[in-house]
Parts: C-alpha cells; structure tokens; sequence
C-alpha cells in the first residue's frame, strides 16, 4: 500500500516538473534576449534630452532668418540684434574733465540719467513726413574736486524737428511771381532749460542757466529715415548767469549753426557733431544805465556712442561727449569739457 502511494507521487512529480520547464526555459531566454522596443525609445529620449541641455545657449549665426529688428535662431528663438536709439530710458556712469580751459579739473566720477523719445508723422498723401526727437530730463551728477561739493547738469527739454517734403519750393514775389525748386528739407531745433550748479556744504551756486536755445535749419541730406543730416541755418538764444550781478546775454538770431550726424541703420554706432557762432547782446539788469555790449561767442558739441554688446535685448554702449565754449570778448574763459562712459539703455520702442 506504501509503495503504491510513493510511486504515484514519484509520477505526479514527474509529470509538473514536464508542465513547468518549458516555461522557466522561456524565461531565462527571454533574460538574455535584447531589451524591448520601449526601453530602448526611453534610452535613446534621455540621450537626446543630454545633450540638448548641454547646448542650451542660441546660435548667434548672422546667417540665421532675420525679423524686423531681431534674428530667428535655428530654434526658433528671437534675439533682438536692432536697438532704437530715440526711445529708450539710459543710465549711464562716466567720467568726466576738463582738459582745457578756464575750468581745468581733473577727472570727476559721476551718473547720469536720460530718456528719449520720438514722434512720427505721415501725411504721405501730401508727400510730407515729419519725423520728432526729443530728450526730456537729461540730469547727471557729479562729485567735484571740492569737500563735500557736488556738480550738477542738466536739460528739461531738447527737441529735434525735420520737415521731410519731396516737393519743397521758395517762391520769389514779384511782378511775375515764380517759384524754384529747393532741394532741402527745413528743421527746428530747440533747447529748453540747460542748467549747471554746484551744492555741498550748506552752499548753492549756480554757473549758468540756458534758458532757450532756437535754431532754423534746412537739411540738405534729405533723409526721410532721419538717420543722415547735414544742416544749416540761423541760430539764437536767451542765456543768464547768476551772480552779485546778473548777466542776460541774447541772440536775436545773429548766430548760424551747422551740423552734420550719421546713424548706423541697426543703432550700433552714432555720430553728431555741431557748431554755433555768431554775435550776442550782454545786458547787466543790476546795474542803473548798465550799457549794452555785443560779443562773439562760439560752442560746439561732439557726439559718438558705440553699442558692442547687449544684455537679454538691453544695449550697452561707450557714449563721448565732448562740448567746447568760446568767448572771443574773453579767451580766458575758453572752455572744454568731456564725458566718456558705459550706458545700459532701455528700449521704450
């Protein structure tokens, strides 16, 4: 009876061990086989996730697309490679001196803080454009050689107009009244409130207040861009130098002005250069029958400004300015100042 029991438990074990082999045998070869399709797309997604993140930075290839005022990356990403150079907010530091002249200083630290901006008018039915260009609260501030003494310049307004018409004529009135053509577009320039004092130490002293400076001019370049002007034209002012004894100096458009600029298309580079000279009217307003003297004077401004680089679309540029004054009544007030900076602008545009 016992022997019957083992041999028919030596047959039930045969007979599962026959059933389960082939299925373990499958098994382990499906162990050593190649991984599946699946976990091979996933390993081949994170090598591609690699090294796209190990090239994150755009292709600055100027041959990539370009748009308007950016460029287009091969990733479709926008970088802007144009910067507008009268609509902008700029804070600058710079160094300032006075190499030459009555105020011969040495270099002065300081900063300062301007905006720009600028009016487009088309009335191209009547083939004329106007094209406007303002500075409004151009401020800097500077620490003088002086304890505790600070400098400060400033413009509330300065303003550029340029009449651009493809028709423009002067007509000559006479008998026979005609007209020629003229080959030239007519500006307005003006400047409202430049001023220039020194605080510290309890004091003020103010050095002089420029409170107009007008000009009519006719551009001969003729850009309707605006980017290339070479104009002349008649010039005067209304300046007052504070003191013991106030002086008034006027010039009732006895002046002429010339001036020639030149701005690179994509706004990298500016240049913009000008002279005054010409005849003013000195009033003493202190002084009981104070007489009336006329006196030469010329002033000049040099401008350039250079943007090699730009931070997440924001410029930063080198701007000079150089500015010089020339009394001819008094050569040892001749004077000349310069500023040379880093300025990070932001585009109002």
């Amino acid at each position: 009876m016992h022997r019957r029991r083992h041999n028919l438990a030596l047959l039930l074990g045969a007979m599962a061990t026959s059933l389960l082999w082939p299925a373990l045998d499958a098994r382990a070869q499906e162990s050593t086989e190649a991984p599946s399709p699946i976990i091979e797309e996933v390993a081949n997604r994170d090598d591609r996730a690699k090294k796209e993140s190990a090239n994150q930075r755009p292709k600055l290839d100027r041959s990539r697309r370009r748009d308007g005022q950016y460029m287009v990356d091969d990733r479709g990403r926008r970088f802007r490679v144009a910067f507008p150079l009268y609509d902008r907010l700029s804070i600058e530091g710079n160094t300032g001196f006075s190499p030459l002249g009555e105020g011969r200083n040495p270099a002065q630290v300081g900063g300062r803080l301007r905006s720009d901006l600028s009016v487009s008018l088309d009335f191209s039915e009547d083939e004329v454009w106007w094209r406007m260009r303002h500075k409004l609260l151009d401020t800097s501030l500077a620490r003088t050689g002086e304890a505790e003494a600070f400098r400060m310049q400033g413009t509330v307004l300065e303003a550029r107009y340029l009449r651009h018409d493809l028709s423009t004529f002067i007509v000559v009135p006479a008998a026979n009244d005609f007209r020629l053509p003229g080959n030239f577009d007519i500006a307005l320039d003006y400047t409202l409130g430049r001023y220039d004092f020194t605080f510290g130490g309890g004091s003020l002293s103010s050095q002089r207040i420029d409170v107009v400076d007008l000009s009519f001019l006719m551009d001969f370049i003729r850009d309707e861009s605006y980017r290339h002007r070479f104009a002349i034209g008649m010039a005067s002012w209304y300046h007052a130098t504070p003191g013991d004894l106030w002086q008034h100096e006027i010039s009732p458009l006895t002046a002429g002005k010339i001036l020639y600029g030149w701005d690179q298309k994509d706004g990298l580079f500016r240049f913009y250069t000008e002279a005054i000279c010409g005849a003013a009217l000195t009033v003493n307003t202190e002084v009981v029958d104070a007489p009336m003297d006329w006196g030469w004077r010329c002033r000049s401004l040099l401008e350039m400004e250079w943007t090699p680089l730009a931070i997440s679309d924001a410029p930063l540029s080198i701007p000079l300015e150089v500015r010089a004054d020339f009394p001819f009544e008094d050569r040892d007030a001749f004077d000349v100042r310069a500023t040379l900076g880093i300025r990070w602008s932001l585009n109002l545009d």
